[in-house]
């Protein structure tokens, strides 16, 4: 159910609970300066909530971060103490916590009305970056000045450029700012201008408020730079054009940017922003390792800028722009500012730099704009190129997803600009950014009103009191009937009743136009495609619509029927709402199907949206019946009962019919689907046997077959992205084409995430052990999707890095939760209440029943394996033992849940510290101290299979390409070796790549492919336990999101030679039937006198080799699986050259 608070916050309030944006005010004039949050109307006092002891969680209980007069010491105490801040408050908010509610004396000390507070600085900024970050601005700005040749530097895409501003001229919104004196260019011979600036700019940008920081010489990881930003907030970087342009070379702007930066008063949490992450745009070239993250992401944040001239009622938009247009991400702005040990300190800001967009609307400054004067810029009562004295400059930013943020600044000067020295007072008024409502995930709550305009307190308090929400039954809705007004007789009581009529009339019209404007709102959310698959997926959703729906039937039920103007219009949008709940209805009972057709499928019904509206509207009154039929459709829908049952007479037939037939066609599609019975196929589920091991080799095994087995050989990739793809229905054509297009390659298993633990619309795992259904359906699908295509799938349940949640999510919960833990992530190898969290998730895995063919998880063939973690690292137990005895837990856990399915670690492959004779396999001395280790955790019993990864481009960066061959030699070599001899098992290598940004050539790249695949194939030819490969990564059009710089993506053409020969390294180590094998030899052997003697040499030898009942392993994933029986005998296979010219196309 969604969060509520029990102070009524009203549906376009900038401060719902689910924001609580923190700030620091006063009070009063006199009082001391304190830490609050905003919620609805109101700022809640920390100090007062911290003092009542009602911070009790393990982190804040002892804190007095709430008694400073900035936010700094809560700053430092890092995310799991603003996580435990945040669900606190909420807590103690919500409608259901009496704690705060109830205590009327509580309530009157810590809750400020917003408008008796002086907002102040939130935080003490020690230190002020901003940086240059928006593609479209740097563009725009060198070409203005250097040309459009020369318009971006080079260096500009390889990092993120700033500069360091002064920390003492930032101010809080409604500072002063004088209008700055300095040198501006000369003209001709002249000395350079000195006074005022004459080109006055705003900036539109955002800054981020920098949390805990980091020590002296120790860089933040990218990849970990998000736990260091505690939030955002809009930001104005004043700048002087002309003086700056005078002065920047060679070092850069002063004077033209120092006299004052000017920030909001709230800071929104990363936290609270979350569902509005979206993907970064791709960066080319790849950056640099240290800049290179698993995951990039921006915030949908729209933007816009308007001025108001002084004297000048309207103001003007002049820009539209967005906060994901930035090139560089807030994170790696964070990576390279301390990649040389610079330390960031709590409270520290870094600015984004002036965002704009591609469009021409979309610039963010009026040096773009104007194009530095060139260019006039028309506003309502005014022209501009710069900024003038008395302009209102406005600045809002605001979310639209799942929920709806605001934000807002306000600029005005005052002082007239003359020969006096200026002084221009820029003043900022209270930044709201919070969130203005929501139709998804929250309820839009309507308050209940005793006289249209005062809302109805249910506070016991005499002063300051709070409205809480009632807890009285809903109002039903009453239908008023016209009402004869007898008019006085007198002419002048004529006259006035006339007047007070008319404006009666005037105000219901009124009334009945804001009800139809919510309904336009409500109706756009109910035609989007989320909104749909929410209701579908939750009756609570359709509930929570409904509920806006009856809220805003009950605002026209108080409209009382005068005149026939307000009564027909009354009956209008009526039946629209009432049309609009029958819609919902439809989508809930899947009458509104994507790509089928009850009212022309989805995309029809948006695009036909009155028409369908029409249909309900009648279908409404068709199916209501009684006395109260005809005071419901007279009154509120303009029919007559008579009219009514005759339609319903005419139609009875269909309305039986039509049910009947559709129960049978159900009942009929679901025999097909599901039974076990059926003598014919499933076409879209083709038959499946699971896989096993026997020794060193994969094999597929059927239990109806007597113990027959088949072995098999893997050549496969990564697509880690598959189900993140899947959750929204317009994008799932790209999930169907990188399975088939592997398939089609001659690939056969495809590893990915099954994990998406945190918050926002694509978490799989909202909380421990909550789910998100439209996710899980995610999943569904890509399973169903891969048997489709006769692939299997290895997939991974977590993530050892902070991506996609990963161990950190976990441990951050257990936080949450008031569960003393340790601040260190490898808690979650250790503690008891995380490892139950663990295998919560791992129980709704496996016994998860596929939506789409009713089989368990545990139960598909399509899934080759799980996989534990991927690339687990215990840095805190370095010799091991954490890591061995969570692996040999879950292990067994997993099998006591999954006996079919093969289980693998999810390692890396590196050699730990007991395993002294192995080390110097290991790529440095780094490797050995990760408290992995790869002889012992593979060996566990419930390991079936090792995993191995291979980066040397990442693990070996000062080697040329020879040494790092030679150790991918060594390293698959090496492991092979070990599941050979030591483990019995087989070795997967499960991950390895080439990085495109090191290797310049797709030569560089093929090399590293046929170094690992001639190793693994001849490893195959000798029985060896070598079983396989898996690429990492492959990607088609349309999910350059996932991009990184081992991927290979088909817009690069070193990429797509690159594929080119993985298709043929596929190919040619296909693992072949031996007398197929020798036909295709022959098949070739024509081509060249040469060719034919070394091909009729190698077949010569080949059918010498078979025996009678000899078969080497098969091709994992093609249709003919051959079968060895028990104790059968393999011949070695053919050489090299009859495998290159028996290529299976």
């Amino acid at each position: 159910m969604a969060l509520k608070s029990f102070i009524d916050v009203l549906p376009n309030s900038h401060f719902p609970i689910q924001n609580l944006p923190f700030g620091v005010f006063k009070p009063e004039p006199s009082s001391a300066p304190r830490p609050g949050v905003a919620i609805g109307d109101y700022v809640l006092d920390l100090s007062e909530i911290a003092s009542a002891g009602l911070f009790d969680g393990p982190i804040l209980k002892n804190s007095d971060c709430f008694q400073q007069p900035n936010l700094n010491k809560l700053l430092a105490l890092g995310r799991p103490a603003w996580k435990e801040s945040r669900i606190t408050l909420q807590k103690l908010l919500s409608s259901t916590e009496p704690k705060l509610r109830d205590n009327a004396n509580l309530r009157q000390k810590a809750l400020v009305p917003m408008n008796k507070v002086e907002l102040l600085l939130p935080i003490a900024v020690g230190d002020y970056t901003d940086f240059f970050s928006s593609m479209h601005h740097a563009k725009n700005c060198g070409t203005m000045f250097r040309g459009p040749e020369n318009a971006i530097p080079p260096n500009w895409f390889h990092l993120p450029i700033a500069y360091h501003g002064r920390a003492s001229s930032v101010v809080i919104s409604g500072t002063d700012i004088i209008r700055p004196r300095g040198q501006g260019y000369p003209s001709g011979t002249s000395p350079p201008y000195f006074g005022p600036t004459l080109k006055l700019d705003y900036e539109l940008e955002m800054a981020a408020v920098v949390g805990s920081g980091n020590e002296l010489g120790k860089p933040v990881n990218v990849n970990e730079a998000a736990d260091h930003i505690f939030g955002l907030v809009l930001m104005n970087d004043w700048s002087a054009r002309d003086i700056q342009a005078w002065e920047y070379v060679p070092l850069g702007p002063f004077l033209g940017k120092s006299f004052g930066t000017t920030i909001s008063p709230w800071i929104v949490s990363l936290e609270a922003l979350e569902p509005f992450a979206c993907a970064a745009p791709k960066q080319d070239p790849l950056p640099l390792p240290y800049l290179a993250e698993k995951v990039s992401r921006n915030y949908d944040i729209q933007l816009e800028v308007e001025i108001k001239p002084a004297g000048v009622e309207d103001s003007t938009v002049v820009t539209k722009s967005n906060f994901k247009h930035l090139y560089w991400t807030l994170t790696q702005q964070i990576a390279h500012h301390t990649i040389n040990g610079c330390n960031l300190r709590p409270g520290d800001i870094l600015g984004t730099g002036t965002i704009s967009g591609p469009e021409p609307d979309s610039l963010g400054c009026l040096l773009e704009l104007s194009w530095n004067g060139q260019k006039t810029i028309s506003l309502k009562g005014a022209t501009r190129k710069f900024l003038e004295d008395g302009d209102e400059v406005i600045i809002t930013g605001f979310c639209k997803f799942i929920m709806h943020y605001a934000l807002r600044i306000e600029m005005e000067m005052n002082t007239p600009l003359g020969l006096a020295p200026a002084r221009g007072r820029l003043f900022l008024h209270c930044l709201d950014d919070v969130i203005k409502g929501s139709f998804y995930s929250t309820t839009v709550t309507y308050t209940f009103h005793n006289d249209q305009t005062t809302p109805t307190s249910q506070s016991n308090s005499t002063t300051n009191a709070v409205p809480v929400h009632s807890t009285e039954a809903p109002i039903p809705i009453t239908v008023h009937l016209p009402q004869q007004t007898q008019p006085n007789s007198a002419p002048a009581a004529t006259k006035i009743q006339s007047a007070y009529r008319a404006h009666r009339i005037r105000t219901l019209h009124r009334t009945i136009s804001s009800v139809d404007s919510a309904a336009d709102e409500l109706q756009r959310v109910i035609q989007r495609q989320d909104t749909v698959d929410a209701i579908r997926s939750d009756e609570r959703e359709k509930l929570r619509m409904n509920e806006a729906l009856m809220a805003l039937l009950l605002r026209l039920d108080s409209v009382p029927g005068w005149d026939p103007a307000v009564r027909e219009a009354r009956r209008k949008v009526s039946r629209r709402i009432v049309g609009m709940q029958e819609i919902l209805d439809a989508i809930t009972e899947s009458k509104v199907e994507d790509g089928q057709s009850y009212f022309w499928g989805y995309d029809g019904f948006t695009r036909n949206w009155d028409e369908v509206l029409a249909e309900m509207e009648e279908d409404v009154c068709k199916s209501t019946g009684g006395d109260e039929l005809e005071r419901f459709c007279a009154e509120h829908l303009g029919f007559h009962e008579e009219e009514v049952k005759e339609e319903m007479e005419a139609d009875w037939r269909d309305r039986i019919l039509f049910p009947f037939l559709g129960i049978i066609s159900f009942t009929t599609l679901l025999y097909l689907n599901f039974s076990d019975q059926l003598s014919f196929p499933v076409l879209w589920q083709p038959k499946m046997a699971f896989v096993g091991t026997n020794s060193t080799h994969f094999v597929v095994a059927e239990d109806d077959h007597g113990g027959n087995y088949s072995e098999i050989y893997v050549n496969g990739w990564n697509s880690y992205w598959l189900m993140e793809k899947s959750i929204w229905v317009s994008s799932r054509s790209k999930v169907s084409k990188m399975l088939r297009m592997g398939a089609q390659m001659g690939l056969t298993v495809c590893r990915t995430w099954a994990f998406s633990d945190g918050y926002g619309s694509s978490a799989l795992q909202t909380s421990p052990g909550v789910f998100n259904e439209r996710v899980f359906r995610a999943l569904d699908y890509v399973i169903v999707e891969a048997r489709k295509n006769k692939l299997r799938l290895i997939l991974s349940l977590v993530n050892n890095l902070n991506a996609f949640g990963g161990k950190t999510q976990y441990v951050r919960w257990a936080e949450e939760a008031g569960v003393n833990v340790s601040q260190t992530d490898d808690s979650f190898f250790s503690h008891p209440t995380v490892k139950d969290y663990y295998k919560a998730y791992i129980k709704a895995i496996l016994t998860r029943k596929n939506s789409l063919t009713g089989v368990k998880y545990s139960e598909d063939p399509a899934i080759f394996a799980w996989e534990l973690i991927n690339e687990p690292r215990c840095l805190s137990n370095s010799s091991a033992p954490v890591l061995q005895a969570w692996i040999t837990e879950m292990a067994a856990y997993v099998k006591s849940l999954d006996e079919k399915h093969l289980l693998t670690v999810g390692i890396e492959g590196f050699y730990g510290p007991k395993t002294t004779e192995r080390s110097k396999v290991n790529p440095g001395e780094w490797a050995a101290s990760l408290g992995s280790d790869f002889i012992q955790n593979s060996a566990i019993d419930n390991i079936d299979f090792a995993s191995v990864h291979a980066y040397p481009d990442s693990w070996i960066q000062k080697g040329d390409s020879e040494a790092k061959m030679n150790f991918l030699s060594r390293w698959v070599d090496s492991h092979i070796s070990d599941g050979e001899h030591l483990l019995k098992k087989p070795v997967l290598i499960t991950e390895f790549g080439s990085s495109l940004r090191m290797n310049k050539t797709p030569e560089d790249t093929n090399l590293l492919l046929k170094t690992v695949y001639d190793r693994v194939y001849e490893s195959a030819k000798k029985r060896e336990a070598g079983a396989g490969a898996l690429i990492w990564q492959l990607l088609v059009e349309g999910v350059d999101e996932y991009a990184d710089q081992f991927s290979l993506d088909h817009n690069n053409k070193k990429v797509r030679d690159t594929k080119v020969t993985l298709e043929i390294h596929i190919r040619n180590g296909e693992v072949t039937h031996l007398r197929h094998a020798a036909t295709l030899a022959f098949r070739h052997a024509f081509l060249t006198i040469r060719e034919f003697w070394i091909a009729i040499s190698a077949t010569v030898t080949a059918l010498n080799a078979v025996g009678p009942g000899a078969a080497p392993p098969q091709a994992l994933g093609h249709a003919a699986e051959h079968r060895n029986t028990r104790g059968a005998t393999t011949p070695h296979l053919l050489k090299n050259a009859v495998f290159a010219s028996a290529t299976i196309i």
